[in-house]
């Protein structure tokens, strides 16, 4: 049986999906962060936010939950595998989907730590444009169900 605390986080999520996609993308380099916002931000129904670091995505999360974050796991402060653990730890934003961005050898660590999906860097922004998408779609697909 799931919890209040559940089915109020996908609810947030399908929320966000229908009103607006919000995703948050959090790298340390502004340029990975700036590149990719300009990719996807001009796609109807997507919000961009950004954040700098761990500490700082678990700032914006707290206030604002995404549809999707795009997770660097090298970062200082608080790296993306403990944001992921942290996330994926708390009923309130366990149903957050989590694609880790990183160099290839890091994807069984992402995985591991909670993180739903990997893109390799460097990416071709076409090809996250295609992964975002499709979460995007799985969560609509999944706000249209019967409960």
């Amino acid at each position: 049986m799931r919890s209040l605390a559940q089915i109020l986080a996908t609810a947030v999520v399908v929320l966000a999906v229908a009103i607006g996609a919000l995703i948050l993308v959090v790298d340390d380099d502004p340029s990975i962060r700036h590149l990719v916002a300009d990719c996807l931000g001009d796609d109807p129904g997507v919000q961009m936010a950004e954040a700098h670091n761990g500490r700082a995505a678990l700032e914006v999360i707290a206030r604002e939950p995404p549809a999707l974050v795009l997770l660097d796991l090298s970062m200082p402060e608080v790296d993306g595998l403990e944001v992921a653990r942290r996330l994926k730890g708390d009923p309130a934003t366990r149903a957050i989907p989590l694609v880790a961005m990183s160099a290839g050898g890091r994807r069984s660590a992402a995985l591991a730590s909670g993180c739903d999906d990997f893109i390799a860097k460097p990416f071709d922004l076409n090809d996250l444009a295609a992964l975002v998408h499709g979460w995007l779609a799985r969560a609509r697909t999944a706000s249209r169900r019967p409960r």
